[in-house]
């Protein structure tokens, strides 16, 4: 099988396929070049020293196995959290103020309202994590022998 020339256009506006190459060889899949596998190359294969290993697990300072960033999350979560409930709190009273008359007096209102609102969603949130957590030690515990 042999190319001798360059594909030409054909009459009605299509390519014809390039001199010298037997159509009958065009269907014949041992004609057909194998692309090189790096089973079957050496060149191709990946070098040893550039092969991934096997990664250890790091040590968790913690006894979830969390990074410290999970916390740092959970933290700036709650703070937050807290932060934009006083916020709220503030600007409804600067609102109903605005409706009402007497501005401060609302907005130190909804302010109280705010902080008081922040501090029980910050205790029920402890509180609900100390029941995960306090669950998740009897399990571990159960689980060990």
């Amino acid at each position: 099988m042999g190319v001798t020339g360059d594909s030409q256009s054909a009459p009605g506006g299509g390519i014809t396929p390039r001199r010298g190459i037997d159509p009958e060889d065009m269907l014949d899949p041992e004609a057909i070049p194998r692309v090189p596998t790096p089973e079957t190359d050496e060149r191709l294969r990946i070098p040893e020293i550039l092969r991934p290993r096997a990664r250890l697990q790091p040590v968790s300072k913690n006894a979830r196995g969390d990074s410290g960033f999970v916390g740092m999350a959970a933290a700036w979560a709650v703070a937050l959290d807290f932060v934009f409930v006083v916020i709220a709190g503030c600007t409804a009273g600067y609102f109903l103020g605005q409706w009402k008359g007497n501005q401060a007096l609302w907005v130190l209102g909804g302010m109280a309202f705010g902080l008081t609102l922040g501090i029980w969603r910050l205790i029920r949130r402890t509180q609900a994590e100390e029941r995960a957590e306090k669950l998740r030690r009897q399990r571990e515990s159960r689980e060990v022998p």
